[in-house]
């Protein structure tokens, strides 16, 4: 078990691994997902969502994610893992969307992603 206020490698492990989940599966359902068409109802998009193997597929990884997330929950403190995880798919997210052919980031976007990370930062040393 790790020190008071500490994490040990498979921790590290279990937080890294639900923020790439996470990240990927969110890029991946963005550019999966079936389109909506403009005259069909909720139900009906609803439906060709559970119909789309790869869409499936993607909410399965992304619930093994979930899971992850909440193991390290009971093994390191809350104040570091949901920071780490929720900024770390942030930037898988960006990284695999990129991959996926999504566009590049404006100045303004990263400047915002910048000012997250010195958030993350002060509140992990503080």
């Amino acid at each position: 078990m790790p020190e008071e206020g500490g994490t040990d490698l498979s921790t590290s492990l279990l937080i890294v691994s639900a923020a790439v989940l996470w990240g990927a599966t969110d890029a991946a359902i963005k550019q999966l997902s079936p389109p909506a068409s403009g005259s069909s109802s909720l139900l009906s998009y609803a439906a060709s969502l559970v119909s789309s193997p790869a869409y499936l597929a993607c909410q399965l990884v992304n619930q093994a994610g979930t899971l992850l997330y909440y193991y390290a929950l009971a093994t390191a403190p809350l104040s570091l893992v949901s920071p780490i995880v929720n900024s770390g798919k942030i930037f898988v997210n960006i990284c695999v969307g990129r991959l996926l052919g999504e566009r590049p980031l404006t100045a303004r976007k990263l400047l915002g992603l910048l000012l997250l990370l010195c958030g993350i930062l002060l509140q992990l040393t503080a």
